[in-house]
């Protein structure tokens, strides 16, 4: 499933806005064209499924034990990414300035 969704992903040269083709809220307006700027989506070379692969392997191999790490040390915190960019920016401010 995550490489098929990363896989789908589009982002704006310009203004670098994230879009996914086969998603219903992340869908530009217009197919294959920024909502904002108008400008041509472009499909990042590291999005490539044989890329998200290696990038998952990677993950289980090198991120996965930092992150099991800091939660036996209780100091990880988990933020749920799906909430709007301004959430986000606000959820980890706050936890940030514990």
């Amino acid at each position: 499933m995550i490489i098929n969704r990363l896989s789908l992903r589009r982002s704006c040269p310009q203004c670098k806005r994230i879009y996914n083709i086969n998603s219903v809220d992340f869908k530009p307006k217009v197919a294959n064209l920024c909502d904002l700027c108008k400008v041509e989506l472009i499909h990042r070379k590291d999005d490539d499924p044989s890329v998200v692969s290696t990038r998952i392997n990677v993950y289980n191999e090198q991120t996965k034990p930092v992150i099991e790490y800091y939660k036996k040390k209780n100091l990880l915190h988990v933020v749920d990414a799906n909430k709007s960019f301004e959430e986000l920016y606000k959820l980890v401010l706050e936890i940030v300035n514990k």
